[in-house]
């Protein structure tokens, strides 16, 4: 059963509570709100553009957010080369987002929604087994850069960075999670 958070300071620091600090206290950064920075970003060459549309189709072109070859976020995610794009068309995901690669999410008023989602990431907590990560967007890779996202509805953080990573967050905003 997942506690419940009272106020905005609780969601982001309940984790503490469930002894995650061993696997978190590397550099983690909580994005609730606002705009983040961490690091510098390697730039990506053309050509490694991944589409993501609600509309989306498997064996599209997939030039643009009309011919986006893909839709949902994580299947382009799995697709894409490290080092690559995906790019998010305007849309809502009801889907877990986990970045585990280098590669940039970059989303044009895209919004990843957890309502209904079952988060399927799972750690293993020294001294508490297995737990899951119910964020709506995890970072588990440095040099990644994700900009232009609304994540609402996780029950968790919004987005979650853990273990020391470094990248770029810009244009996120976060809201109604609990």
């Amino acid at each position: 059963m997942r506690p419940k958070a009272k106020g905005r300071v609780a969601r982001g620091l309940r984790w503490s509570g469930l002894m995650l600090v061993p696997v978190v206290a590397a550099g983690t950064m909580i994005a609730q709100a606002g705009t983040a920075y961490a690091g510098p970003v390697h730039q990506h060459g053309p050509g490694r553009d991944l589409y993501v549309s609600p509309s989306g189709q498997p064996g599209a072109t997939d030039r643009s957010c009309g011919t986006a070859g893909y839709q949902t976020i994580g299947s382009a995610i799995n697709a894409a080369p490290a080092g690559g794009t995906v790019v998010v068309c305007a849309g809502t995901y009801h889907e877990q987002v986990v970045l585990s690669k280098r590669l940039s999410l970059v989303g044009q008023d895209a919004t990843i929604d957890e309502t209904g989602v079952t988060p399927s990431l799972q750690v293993d907590v020294p001294n508490t087994g297995e737990e899951t990560i119910w964020a709506a967007v995890v970072i588990l890779s440095s040099h990644v850069r994700f900009s232009g996202f609304t994540a609402q509805n996780a029950v968790g953080e919004g987005v979650l960075a853990l273990g020391g990573v470094h990248g770029e967050l810009e244009h996120i905003s976060v809201s109604d999670n609990t």
